[in-house]
Parts: C-alpha cells; sequence; structure tokens
C-alpha cells in the first residue's frame, strides 16, 4: 500500500484506496505484503489461467524484490502479465518477462503523460517529483520492443490544459511509435474527495495559472471534466495514432489452450467497436 513515486494526479489518494487522513502520506508511508510472492502462486493454483496485472518498480522494490518475485511465481504456473510501470527500473527484469512472453505471453505498458517537446514539460517535475523523466521510460520501452516483448504506452492521466495540446499529444503518440510501442492508452484526469483537494492545492503551487480553468472543469461535486471535452481528447488520440500506424487500444494476449478463447475475442472485438462509440457520445 503507497507508491513512493509520489506523482501528485494519482486517483490512489482517493479515500476508497488511501486510508490516511492526508493523502499525502500515500507517498510516505508504504506497507509491504512480503508473503504476497506465496499468496500469488496460491491463489494462482486454483483459478483458469488468465492475464496477471503487476506493478511496480517503486525504491521499496530494490529492497523487498517481490516484483521479480510475483512474476517468477507467473512464469512457473503459466500466466501471462501485464505490467503497468512508471520506471525504466523493469528492465532489471527483462530476462524474466521474456520468459513469460516465450511461455504465456506479457504485454508491459509505461505510464507516460509528456515528452520533452511539450510546452510544459518543465512543469512534469512538480507533478511527478520523484520519477524519473520520459526519456528514460522510453528508451526502456525499446528495449522490451527489441525483445519481442509487446508494448507501449499508458497515456494517464492527461492534464487538462496543461498536456492535452495538440502539440504533447502527437509527440507522445510519436516517441511510442518511434521506440517501438505498438499502442497508447489515452484516459483523463478523475478528481474525487480528498484527492481532488489534495491535486488542486498542488496545482496552485506547481501551475497557480492554471487553477481557474480547473475550477471551471471540475466544478463542486463533479469527478471528471464533462464528456464533451473527453470525447474530444479521446479522438484525437486516435487520429493520430491511426496516421502514425499505432492502436489507441492495447490488444489482450492470447492464450494457449485457453478454455472460452472464441468468446473473449469476440468480447474484445466487440469492446474494441464500443469504444469509438462512446468517444462519439453513443452510449445507447
Amino acid at each position: 500500500m503507497g507508491c513512493q513515486h509520489s506523482c501528485e494526479y494519482c486517483y490512489w489518494r482517493e479515500s476508497e484506496y488511501c486510508p490516511y487522513p492526508d493523502p499525502g502520506d500515500f507517498s510516505r508511508l508504504i506497507k509491504v505484503k512480503i508473503n504476497a510472492p506465496g499468496l500469488l502462486r496460491k491463489g494462482l493454483s486454483k483459478v483458469p489461467v488468465d492475464v496477471i496485472g503487476l506493478r511496480d518498480y517503486q525504491p521499496a522494490q530494490f529492497r523487498y524484490g517481490l516484483s521479480r518475485q510475483l512474476l517468477q511465481a507467473c512464469l512457473d504456473l503459466g500466466f501471462p502479465v501485464l505490467v503497468l510501470e512508471k520506471s525504466h527500473n523493469v528492465l532489471q527484469d527483462l530476462e524474466l518477462i521474456k520468459a513469460i512472453n516465450d511461455k504465456a505471453r506479457a504485454v508491459v505498458s509505461f505510464s507516460i503523460i509528456a515528452t520533452p517537446e511539450s510546452p510544459n514539460y518543465g512543469y512534469l517535475k512538480g507533478f511527478e517529483p520523484a520519477v524519473r523523466m520520459p526519456p528514460r521510460r522510453f528508451k526502456a520501452m525499446e528495449q522490451f520492443a527489441r525483445a519481442g516483448i509487446l508494448t507501449g504506452t499508458c497515456f494517464m492521466p492527461i492534464l487538462p490544459g496543461i498536456y492535452d495540446d495538440d502539440e504533447n499529444l502527437e509527440a507522445v503518440v510519436r516517441w511510442t511509435r518511434d521506440h517501438g510501442g505498438t499502442f497508447v492508452l489515452a484516459g483523463e484526469l478523475t478528481l474525487s474527495d480528498k484527492q481532488k483537494a489534495y491535486f488542486l492545492k498542488q496545482l496552485a503551487r506547481i501551475y497557480p495559472g492554471r487553477m481557474p480553468s480547473y475550477e471551471q472543469l471540475y466544478p463542486q461535486g463533479s469527478y471528471g471534466p464533462p464528456q464533451s471535452y473527453w470525447s474530444r481528447l479521446g479522438q484525437k488520440v486516435a487520429e493520430l495514432c491511426e496516421k502514425y500506424g499505432i492502436s489507441d487500444r492495447m490488444p489482450r494476449p492470447l492464450i494457449r489452450g485457453e478454455k472460452l478463447v472464441t468468446n473473449k475475442r469476440i468480447a474484445g472485438h466487440l469492446a474494441n467497436k464500443a469504444y469509438p462509440l462512446e468517444l462519439a457520445g453513443e452510449r445507447d
């Protein structure tokens, strides 16, 4: 529980995930489940093979090594993995992830919200104070791509008025393509309960000029910006992905010998068809 990456916009600071009265403690008080690998092995032995989501290589990982042990459990039991990562340090387990990919499939997605081409790149260290800058993650992406592992960018959350300009949107997609990524998944910034108050306080400190626009986009009682805003943003990312020959959706890893594989392929196909309709506002 907790994350030393300290991203100021992280939704994990919401009350649902953060038990501390002060959301800032989420990046300061780290609780480690040291028996997680054993529990994972026990749990996986009782369920059908399916994709396991894993993260993350925050500084505590260097002391406890739990991520590697969790990956090893997935390899031993033949489970595919999806790794969502904020740090280039996931490279330390490249060979293990490659072994999983050879046996069952693996996907590594990097959380990146800006490139050095962004006009507001200078503010990024304020929003991600304990994370190495994006070029390191793009270089790591390139190494996973060269190893034959499906990789791409988790472009979430896109900060309104800061990293949602056309220049940054295109740069993130282009950098992903240029570093071997095959997808960009875009997502909006959500703000809830104490996390909302916390983020707005940090925004006032980091980029006070944007406060008026956030007060309009996130009025009292709102969780996210208007659907019209997100629809335009999602459609722009989709168009840019098409322009650069990559996808705005992440292919679901096919699992060898999976039961109901046809059903899941159909479900995935329908989900991919529904996504652009949702962006267009066709919710019915």
